[in-house]
């Protein structure tokens, strides 16, 4: 009988989460981000809506100008979530999955911290330079 993998199940509703949202993105109104109505200040995620966008219909390099942290995440969450889907069904995917999945782990205070140095660096660009 096969071993139930907690991590593998739930990483593979990922596609499905993401193509939901997309859903709810082109759904819901647009609108003007909160920070920049009552404060006149960019957060770190404007842009963020149309990254995603312009992610799923594959125009990734306006996707990356507009937001890049946003860019990166949905290229690491969409690449996580196909292989814990493809992990099911393919050995070499099962190997790929559990290198990345293992990767991530070990690192995942680095990728926070990379995470807040680019908040900071964007935060204070945006004061000082515009």
């Amino acid at each position: 009988m096969k071993q139930f993998d907690f991590k593998k199940e739930y990483l593979s509703f990922l596609p499905a989460f993401l193509l939901f949202s997309l859903m709810l993105v082109y759904l819901l109104p647009s609108s003007q981000c909160i920070s920049v109505i009552y404060y006149d200040f960019e957060c770190v995620f404007c842009g963020g809506t149309r990254s995603f966008k312009y992610f799923h219909q594959l125009k990734w390099v306006s996707a990356f100008n507009l937001n890049p942290l946003v860019f990166t995440n949905l290229l690491f969450f969409w690449s996580i979530g196909v292989f814990a889907l493809a992990s099911r069904y393919s050995q070499k995917a099962n190997q790929i999955y559990d290198r990345l999945y293992n990767f991530i782990i070990k690192n995942f205070f680095i990728f926070l911290t990379l995470f807040i140095i680019f908040y900071i660096i964007q935060t204070f660009s945006r004061i000082f330079f515009n």
